[in-house]
C-alpha cells in the first residue's frame, strides 16, 4: 500500500472531513511532477497511491485524517473547491476517510 503525506490550510481540511470536498489539488509544476509521475516523462503514467493522510498543521497532535484515493488524473479543478479551472493540474479524486483523529468538528 503507497501512502501520501499532505499538509492542508484548516479551511480544506474541514471541506474533506466534512464530505464536502471530493477533490485535492496540486500544481503541475517541476516538484509534484517529479513526485508524481513514475518516470518524469509521460504524463499519463502515475505512482499509484491507495491512501492519503491530511494533516492541519505540523505538530505531533494536529487534526489528521487518511481518505482513499480513487483517481489521480492531470486535468482542471474546481474553484469552490480550491482547485483552477484554467490550468491543468494534479486532481486527486478522494474516496471513503478511513479515519480521523485529534478533530472534533466530524464524526465518521
Amino acid at each position: 500500500m503507497r501512502i501520501l503525506h499532505l499538509t492542508l490550510k484548516k479551511k480544506f481540511f474541514d471541506m474533506i472531513a466534512s464530505g464536502e470536498k471530493k477533490e485535492e489539488y496540486r500544481l503541475n509544476k517541476p516538484y509534484w511532477r517529479n513526485r508524481l509521475i513514475i518516470d518524469g516523462t509521460h504524463p499519463s503514467i502515475f505512482h499509484e497511491y491507495d491512501r492519503i493522510i491530511f494533516k492541519n498543521g505540523y505538530s505531533k497532535d494536529c487534526p489528521q485524517m487518511e481518505v482513499e484515493v480513487k483517481h489521480l488524473l492531470l486535468t482542471f479543478g474546481k474553484p469552490e473547491w480550491g482547485g483552477d479551472a484554467n490550468n491543468i493540474q494534479f486532481v486527486f479524486r478522494l474516496g471513503k476517510i478511513l479515519s480521523i483523529k485529534n478533530y472534533n468538528h466530524v464524526k465518521i
